[in-house]
């Protein structure tokens, strides 16, 4: 099982709880196409993603009238700091 996190240390400390591999800090563009390669190349190919991104911004807007200014802040927000 690989994991992948915003931070490195969230993924690792979340790795070892459930006895995954960290695989990557998803906010680094560099390290995506990387990280498709490292899971290939022992695994031969992903068979399952789970995406389990939380968000904070207001759940209740609809998709045709979000405030989308709101959601980009949401998604761009750093939890974990700089």
């Amino acid at each position: 099982m690989l994991l992948t996190a915003r931070s490195d240390e969230a993924g690792k400390t979340a790795a070892a709880e459930v006895g995954a591999i960290p695989l990557l800090d998803v906010t680094d563009n560099a390290g995506v196409v990387a990280a498709a390669e490292e899971a290939e190349r022992p695994h031969g190919r992903l068979d399952v993603l789970i995406n389990n991104a939380a968000i904070t911004y207001d759940t209740s807007q609809r998709a045709p009238t979000s405030d989308l200014a709101v959601v980009h802040e949401a998604a761009e927000t750093n939890l974990y700091g700089p």
